[in-house]
């Protein structure tokens, strides 16, 4: 099992762009999620999109997420893209 798994969202209209980022927390049995945005005015950069929201799962994650049973791949990248949809609409920077 990987300790990271990566999503982004890809708009079709060229808005804000979305990097998230699961880090598996072995110790507590948490995925914690960090995310990162890029404002419709910056140039999209995914490697570095990726790596603030790698850091910030780690050090201050957006949410935690028990888990429970069997962690598989597909479970983590469900809840992932769940998460994506539940927040693209809001503004992230006021978080």
């Amino acid at each position: 099992m990987k300790e990271f798994y990566y999503l982004y969202s890809k708009p079709e209209d060229k808005k804000q762009r979305i990097s998230l980022v699961g880090y598996i927390n072995k110790k507590e049995n948490l995925l914690q999620i960090g995310l990162s945005e890029c404002s419709i005015s910056d140039q999209y950069n995914r490697k570095l999109g990726r790596k603030i929201a790698e850091d910030r799962s780690k050090k201050k994650p957006y949410i935690k997420i028990s888990l429970d049973g069997e962690v598989t791949e597909r479970k983590v990248l469900d809840i992932l893209y769940k998460e994506l949809n539940n927040f693209k609409d809001i503004n992230i920077n006021n978080l």
